[in-house]
This record gives structure tokens, sequence and C-alpha cells, in this order.
């Protein structure tokens, strides 16, 4: 039975880069291999609506960047997939409702991936508000704001870079965001 876990991430720097340095800490396994996709998780959802016979596995071992890091496996090799995405509210193609189709699709690791969002990227999990309470740290999402340019204005230079992180930032990180889950 194959033990391995797929990461499918939208870019191929920050996430990887995140992933990375959590599994100096937490992650212990070599189980987790991991892959960029390089554009919208609306692209893969349509090469794979348009293509019955296409799996999630197979598009993403035939994209160029991924060509050395999946180039031995298959996918009988994973027994989950993974997909990390941006919310990308400002693209053209992009709306709540296609999104909601999207979380639907996406809905099982084990079949053609579970999706997760980053909203509004993934630069969010360094954003915190000044006084720590996330109740008004409010952006938009749907107009192209430049989201990473407001994070790192206004982080904390201790965690402007996810390489620095230590076990202790994450768990302060990690705590940090739970309370958001009190406020919503």
């Amino acid at each position: 039975m194959a033990k391995n876990i797929l990461f499918v991430f939208e870019g191929e720097k920050t996430e990887a880069s995140i992933v990375k340095n959590l599994r100096k800490f937490f992650i212990k396994e070599n189980t987790i291999i991991t892959c960029a996709f390089c554009s919208t998780i609306y692209q893969i959802y349509k090469e794979i609506k348009e293509d019955e016979d296409l799996d999630t596995f197979t598009l993403l071992r035939e994209r160029k960047q991924n060509e050395e890091s999946l180039k031995k496996y298959n996918t009988s090799n994973f027994a989950e997939i993974y997909l990390f995405f941006d919310y990308d509210g400002h693209d053209p193609i992009a709306s709540d409702e296609k999104l909601e189709k999207l979380l639907n699709f996406f809905d099982e690791e084990t079949e053609k991936g579970k999706l997760y969002i980053s909203y509004p990227m993934i630069e969010s999990l360094k954003h915190f508000p000044q006084r720590g309470c996330f109740k008004n740290l409010k952006v938009k999402c749907k107009e192209n704001i430049q989201y990473k340019k407001i994070v790192n204005a206004n982080c904390s230079r201790k965690i402007i870079d996810f390489n620095s992180y230590n076990k202790n930032t994450w768990k302060w990180i990690i705590r940090e965001h739970l309370k958001k889950e009190i406020i919503l």
C-alpha cells in the first residue's frame, strides 16, 4: 500500500520554503513529496474536467517544473494528495461559485486530491494585527491590492522570513491563527 503523500502548491518558492521549514520541527517522515503547478487551481480543474481519463498526479507529472521531482513516481505511489492554493479573488475567471465547485470537486485526498485555500494568499500566515486582535484585520480579496507588500510592510521583522522560523515561532503562529476561530 502506498505511503507517500503529495503536497501540490500553486507556486514553487514560498510554499516549498514553508514546508521545508516545518519539516525540520514537525514532520519527521520522508513520505511527503512536494511539487508545484505554477498556475491557479482553476486551471487544474479545467484540464481534469476536459479529460476524464486524466488524474491529478499525471497532470502534475507532465508539467515541466515537476519532471525531476516526480519522475520516479506514478499515481499508485501516493496514498493522499493535498492541494494548497491561494484564493486569487482578483483573477478574472475567479468567483465564489466556482471556488465552491472546486472545493466540492477536490474534496477527497485519496481521489482527485483535497483542496485547501489560503485566504487571500499564503502570506496571510505572517499577517498579524498590531494589537493582537484579528477582529478588525481586513483586506479586500477581489481586487489586486498587492497583499504581499501590505504584509511585508506590516509584519514583525522577526517573522518576515519563513526560512528563519524555529519551533517556538511556528507554535506561536499556529496558536495566534487558532484564535481566529474564536473570532470567526
